[in-house]
């Protein structure tokens, strides 16, 4: 959830149990964990987008370790 999220929700109006497909962009665009960053962004500025889904981040999260200082 993000704040742009929240805000196009309380913008039109909508409740909280509005289904995501209504909300969200038609298109989801992602990559892969494995790609490299010039990749995501190149196929940011292409695409004009401003959130890209990184596939596979559930396994990501699971498998990270928090950072230490």
């Amino acid at each position: 959830m993000t704040q742009r999220f929240c805000n196009k929700i309380a913008a039109n109006g909508l409740s909280l149990d509005t289904p995501d497909e209504k909300i969200i962009s038609s298109q989801l665009f992602m990559i892969n964990p494995n790609e490299p960053i010039s990749t995501a962004t190149e196929r940011m500025t292409d695409k004009k987008l401003e959130n890209l889904q990184l596939l596979g981040m559930e396994r990501f999260l699971e498998s990270s370790r928090p950072l230490t200082r």
